[in-house]
């Protein structure tokens, strides 16, 4: 399978251009092949362009790898991302250049609820940052 795509934010007013509110643009590429490998696995790989508005240019990859044990759906998984302008975990300042390594658990409790355990370590220009997050979802 492979996903083609772009994102374009534009700030209307070039003086307005700022932390928290900057002109970007992001094309990508990402290829995945499931159960190629191994039965249940799959690897994902994303080559990206970033463009943002205060002349910084970025050429970039991601990847995931994973598996889906038996039928009840628990997923584990690894994985980088990259993001030209973050927020960081907490929102109290932007972050550039944020390269992201992660490794994921999703359980699924229920017909509609699933618990989703995510460690991340993120590191930008600046600071290296922690992350663990703890999500429990109800669809309905």
């Amino acid at each position: 399978v492979a996903e083609a795509g772009a994102s374009v934010r534009r700030v209307d007013y070039g003086g307005d251009e700022g932390p928290f509110n900057r002109d970007v643009r992001r094309y990508y590429l990402t290829s995945t092949l499931s159960d190629y490998f191994w039965d249940g696995g799959w690897v994902t790989g994303t080559g990206e362009i970033w463009s943002g508005g205060d002349g910084m240019n970025q050429r970039t990859f991601g990847g995931d790898i994973g598996h889906q044990f038996g039928r009840k759906g628990v997923k584990a998984s690894v994985g980088t991302d990259y993001t030209l302008y973050d927020t960081g975990p907490l929102g109290a300042r932007e972050r550039n250049n944020v390269r992201t390594y992660y490794a994921r658990l999703t359980v699924p409790l229920g017909e509609d609820v699933s618990l989703d355990l995510r460690h991340t370590w993120e590191k930008d220009d600046v600071e290296t940052f922690r992350v663990f997050y703890f999500t429990l979802t109800f669809a309905f």
